[in-house]
């Protein structure tokens, strides 16, 4: 995603704009490039306002899967529990939602200098994405798996490659212009990030890969209370009716009962012999 949409748009971008004067003097591409990478931001302005007023619209209307269960209900389903499955709403695709958010936040990076008028557009990118999946994952989606915090790590890392590519674009922009001393004082922050990311990843990321011993501690049962948690989430997510547990005997319960039935066994059977022996 980075090479195809990202630096294949910018930089291909930049040179259809600057493509004439690159070919009568090729000798200038390098100060073609740096003029004109700051011209496509009013490229990825419309970009993502179109994705912000139009794209969150659509996934608030939701129109597809209206139109999906019209056709479900019209010819496939035939009986109540299909129909039921045809309103039920899909499961979140997190892998294209992360895609689509990544790249938003790599675009509002690596224009932040070049063309700071793309800021506010970005943030109101992610204010309204912050309303409309907030909403979406409480009220219309069924979570159908808890991953327990393990996609944080790989949002960090992706993160972390969008700063880096941010800094790398500014220090080649700002050499292109001519502009060394400055270039050079920009040189080091790739660096400073690399090494906050091992930072990161020594002190947190792997610690937290192991439960901490605060929480195993407070644990009582934690494989009785995992597959009771589980238990009732497929119940939950799979629409099945939930029955009252059955209630379970104390010990003073069981050994009443144990003492009556052993009572029971003890006592001799003399009068069903004497009305035996009366009836022979």
């Amino acid at each position: 995603m980075l090479v195809n949409k990202f630096l294949f748009m910018t930089l291909v971008g930049s040179a259809l704009n600057k493509l004439k004067e690159m070919l009568d003097n090729p000798s200038q591409i390098p100060t073609f490039l740096a003029e004109s990478l700051p011209s496509q931001s009013l490229f990825f302005i419309c970009y993502i306002m179109l994705a912000t007023l139009t794209g969150y619209a659509l996934q608030l209307l939701r129109i597809a899967p209206l139109i999906i269960v019209a056709i479900k209900r019209k010819w496939l389903v035939k009986t109540e529990r299909e129909e039921k499955a045809a309103w039920r709403p899909p499961p979140v695709l997190y892998d294209r939602v992360f895609a689509n958010h990544l790249f938003i936040l790599i675009v509002g990076l690596s224009y932040s200098a070049l063309a700071p008028i793309i800021t506010p557009f970005v943030a109101l990118y992610f204010g309204f994405g912050y309303v409309v999946w907030m909403y979406q994952t409480i009220s219309i989606y069924i979570p159908i798996y808890s991953c327990g915090g393990m996609m944080w790590p790989i949002t960090f890392n992706r993160m972390i490659i969008g700063t880096a590519v941010f800094q790398l674009l500014m220090v080649g922009v700002v050499a292109l212009k001519g502009s060394f001393a400055a270039s050079c004082l920009v040189l080091p922050l790739p660096v400073v990030t690399v090494f906050f990311y091992l930072f990161i990843l020594q002190h947190y990321i792997r610690p937290s890969a192991n439960l901490s011993l605060k929480a195993a501690h407070s644990l009582e049962n934690p494989a009785a209370n995992f597959l009771q948690d589980v238990i009732k989430g497929y119940m939950r997510t799979q629409g099945v009716q939930i029955l009252p547990e059955p209630e379970v005997p104390t010990s003073e319960e069981r050994d009443a009962s144990d003492q009556a039935s052993d009572l029971e066994k003890s006592i001799p059977l003399t009068a069903a012999s004497d009305d035996v022996k009366l009836d022979v």
